[in-house]
């Protein structure tokens, strides 16, 4: 069978027909990215009536579509920018550019104004006639806040440059005028210390002249070799090294009667005034041993007045630390609040006994016999005893650790078979072996006191 013929009409009206199809799908599609922009797309006829709104205008603005299709484009600008927005459109309408783009306030649903970039075009006929305008709104808001108020922060900094630029001007003159002022005041001034140098100098000399003649008789007063070497059947021997021109530590011994009494202590600090406190202590020591005060009770309670009095005379802080012993018949008296009194048997066995409960500092408190006890120990033939100041324990190296009773003890009992001025030696050696290339910050003092053996006595013969 024939199949029939299609007409070229049916063809025409199947083309028609999928063309219109394929314009409908178009239009759909492109009105749906219109639809879903962020920016605002809109028309205007020729008088500038909205006539297309996309929904991002209600987005932006707050004003449904509806309601705003008709009304004149310009009532949404924000009033003071109304003018303006005139001639930003101006040089379109008159067609000397193909488009415009400004930025522009427009009107919120709220009643506030919010910034818009707008790009717009001529809408034309055939004849090339003015029909409208069509373009976009870009909401640029919060960009053109922070433009605004980073403008304003410019201008701020400029006048704040300005104005501290002014200042500096000022403050430049008014700084001449003091320096010129205080060279005339420095030079008045260089006069005064001059002269005031001459008077310094003068001091100085005479300072250094009582500082020197302290440390000599502080040198005179201590014990010497000879003396000390004329006491019957104890080899002793002491030394004190201060730390500045003149020191704080204090050490005797003394011989009356049968009796031998030794004394060490610390003044606080160093310097002029410990110097002459310790040369009170010596004197007063001395004093009350000669004329053979020898309750040792009553023997500190008078120490302690006569030096509380003269700190008060003074007006000054000081204080000091003290043991006196007394050695007689072989048994070791001891009394005062120092540290440590080391003993020493035959053989180098160490014993220590605190002296924290034997007393109080001296010049704090003008009756201090309630503190005030005393110990006894008996030294037998080879034993001996070791007083010390702090300065001795307290020596650091270059860590900061402390040289220590306990490395004081070790070296006695190592160097006890020795005499005593060796066991001295050997102390001193090996504090300075701690201390190294330090600096020795406070006064050192240091007793050693051995019974010698009959033997040793009756020849003379000390080293063992």
């Amino acid at each position: 069978m024939m199949q029939p013929q299609v007409s070229e009409l049916d063809l025409l009206r199947e083309k028609h027909d999928r063309t219109k199809e394929a314009l409908r799908k178009s239009q759909s599609n492109y009105r749906l990215v219109v639809d879903n922009l962020k920016d605002i797309v809109f028309q205007t006829d020729a008088t500038g009536l909205w006539t297309f709104l996309n929904p991002a205008w209600e987005e932006v603005t707050g004003f449904k579509v509806e309601e705003s299709l008709g009304n004149l484009f310009l009532n949404y600008v924000w009033p003071e920018d109304r003018e303006l927005n005139q001639q930003r459109f101006l040089p379109l309408i008159e067609r000397k550019k193909d488009y415009c783009r400004h930025h522009i306030r427009y009107t919120t649903k709220d009643g506030s104004p919010c910034w818009m970039e707008v790009y717009a075009r001529l809408t034309l006929d055939e004849g090339d006639n003015i029909i409208g305008t069509s373009g976009t709104i870009t909401d640029i808001n919060e960009r053109k806040t922070l433009e605004l108020e980073l403008e304003t922060y410019r201008n701020r900094l400029e006048d704040l440059v300005l104005e501290r630029t002014s200042q500096l001007y000022k403050l430049k003159e008014e700084l001449e005028q003091r320096v010129a002022l205080r060279t005339e005041e420095l030079v008045e001034a260089n006069k005064s210390i001059v002269s005031l140098n001459k008077r310094l100098e003068a001091e100085n000399l005479r300072m250094s002249a009582e500082l020197t003649v302290t440390r000599r008789l502080q040198q005179l007063i201590l014990p010497a070799p000879e003396e000390l070497s004329n006491i019957r059947e104890l080899d002793i021997s002491g030394l004190m090294i201060p730390a500045d021109e003149v020191g704080g530590d204090y050490y005797d011994v003394y011989q009356n009667n049968g009796l031998v009494g030794i004394g060490i202590g610390d003044v606080t600090g160093h310097g002029l005034e410990s110097g002459v406190l310790m040369l009170m202590v010596q004197t007063a020591i001395r004093t009350l041993l000669t004329y053979g005060e020898h309750d040792l009770t009553r023997f500190m309670n008078v120490i302690n007045r006569t030096i509380y009095h003269n700190v008060q005379r003074m007006k000054t802080d000081k204080s000091l630390s003290l043991i006196v012993c007394i050695l007689h018949n072989g048994v070791l008296r001891v009394v005062g609040q120092h540290e440590h009194v080391i003993i020493v048997r035959e053989g180098g066995k160490v014993e220590l006994i605190d002296t924290v409960d034997l007393g109080m500092p001296i010049g704090l408190e003008e009756d201090i016999s309630s503190f005030v006890r005393e110990v006894a120990v008996t030294l037998h033939p080879g034993d001996g005893v070791v007083l010390y100041t702090d300065g001795v324990t307290e020596a650091q190296d270059g860590s900061g650790d402390q040289y220590g009773v306990e490395r004081l003890c070790g070296v006695v009992g190592r160097c006890w078979n020795s005499s005593s001025e060796k066991t001295r030696e050997a102390l001193l050696e090996d504090i300075y072996r701690h201390v190294g290339q330090g600096k020795m910050y406070d006064d050192l003092a240091v007793v050693v006191l051995k019974r010698m053996r009959d033997a040793q006595a009756a020849s003379g013969e000390i080293d063992g």
